[in-house]
């Protein structure tokens, strides 16, 4: 029994010698292999290129921001009253044109104040007809007056503070008629502008004053999109003047916002706007400054302003992402920003080896690094992803991809990363 333990332990023991002596041979035959920086071309890691260009370019600043409309206003009567009656098209939604009527009170305590009004100034213009009459004979009295009269005693007797009182009370008399029509036509509540109407906030009976909202509405004709930019930013944000000498076609740079709104458009819908105004005041939150952009007919209302062709309305309390243009910069090579490397570096295959050179990036944008140092008119970028690099590492160029398709790349996946030991 014991010499039958003593076997088996014993063919265990020689198992296990022998699959670790595969084990060490197996790690010993695979370990990379040093090589020498003269490396033949058939070890060469494949590389595409891409030429690099220096040209002026207009970079892109992008910044997310609130809707808001441009008119936004809690509607209240200007005189007291009971709705009598209420516009069918006064209503939460409703567009309404401008001067249309939302609401009107009760006329008749106006109406009554009107003819209560007229007929004083009827009183009035009597009194001045009389005076008139009265100053005549006050001429012919005082023509016949064989001496002379002193001034003071010639203005009394030719009735002229009775005329200036009589006129006054008549003058008195047409404002007052003005200021009873003008609060009759105040019962009539109307739309001061085009626009939507947001909250009806009374009802038929209601009775209302000057204190109270009858209404929310906002213009439909314009809405600001209160977008957010770092205080950095503002430097770079194009204006009318920096943006002159690159603006070849006469047309106001300003006027070059674009705006998307993926989750609710669809992915390649935009709308346009332009900077109406850069507010300065960081905000005490987020600590950022605030670019208002101006959209016309946000809603869509006249479709001809529907650029893409698809129902997209800029909808106020949405959040947006907004494309604004940058200063222009001249002489710079601009490269998809994922071929800039670590540290700011770029990988230029010269002389079938693979280079790494410092850039300086002048400015930065969501898709592009531009780059006015490091990187001539002619080098030849690397645009392949390598997992390990040296400077001097033998490369083999098996393409070059046009600008065009760099630009194309940059919405697809990378490419593929290629590992080399």
């Amino acid at each position: 029994m014991f010499r039958k333990s003593h076997k088996i332990s014993f063919l265990i023991g020689l198992v296990v010698v022998a699959v670790t002596a595969i084990a060490v041979t197996t790690v010993y035959s695979t370990q990379p292999v040093a090589e020498k920086d003269g490396a033949t071309k058939s070890s060469a890691m494949p590389v595409k290129v891409m030429t690099a260009t220096s040209s002026q370019h207009t970079p892109r600043i992008t910044a997310m921001g609130e809707v808001v409309p441009a008119r936004d206003v809690m509607l209240r009567p200007r005189v007291s009253g009971e709705i009598t009656a209420i516009s069918k098209r006064f209503v939460p939604g409703s567009i309404v044109e401008e001067g249309q009527w939302l609401v009107k009170l009760d006329q008749k305590d106006y109406q009554l104040a009107l003819e209560r009004a007229q007929a004083d100034l009827s009183r009035a213009q009597a009194l001045l007809d009389i005076e008139m009459g009265e100053q005549e004979v006050a001429r012919n009295d005082l023509a016949t007056l064989e001496r002379d009269v002193p001034q003071k005693n010639r203005a009394l007797i030719l009735r002229e503070p009775q005329l200036k009182q009589v006129r006054a009370e008549f003058e008195q008399a047409e404002v007052a008629v003005r200021e009873a029509r003008l609060a009759l036509a105040r019962t009539v509540i109307k739309m001061p502008f085009t626009g939507q109407v947001i909250s009806q906030d009374v009802n038929l009976g209601s009775q209302v004053s000057p204190a109270d909202t009858i209404a929310n509405v906002v213009g439909t004709k314009t809405y600001w999109i209160e977008a957010a930019l770092p205080s950095s930013k503002l430097q770079w944000l194009a204006t009318a003047d920096s943006s002159a000498a690159g603006n070849q076609t006469g047309a106001d740079p300003m006027a070059r916002a674009t705006i998307a709104n993926e989750s609710a458009w669809g992915k390649d819908v935009t709308r346009k706007g332009r900077i109406k105004e850069v507010i300065t005041t960081l905000d005490e939150q987020t600590r950022m400054a605030t670019v208002l952009i101006e959209v016309d007919d946000p809603l869509l209302i006249q479709r001809d302003n529907n650029e893409a062709g698809t129902f997209a309305p800029v909808i106020a309390g949405s959040y947006v992402r907004v494309s604004l243009p940058a200063r222009t910069l001249s002489n710079v090579v601009r490269l998809p920003i994922s071929y800039v490397r670590n540290n700011n570096t770029v990988w230029v295959a010269q002389s079938n080896s693979l280079k790494i050179k410092d850039v300086s990036v002048a400015y930065r944008d969501e898709q592009y690094a531009y780059i006015n140092q490091g990187i001539a008119p002619g080098d030849k970028v690397i645009t392949t992803n390598l997992a390990v690099v040296r400077d001097g590492v033998p490369v083999n160029v098996t393409g070059e991809i046009t600008q065009q398709q760099s630009d194309n790349a940059q919405s697809s996946a990378a490419d593929q990363v290629v590992s080399h030991g």
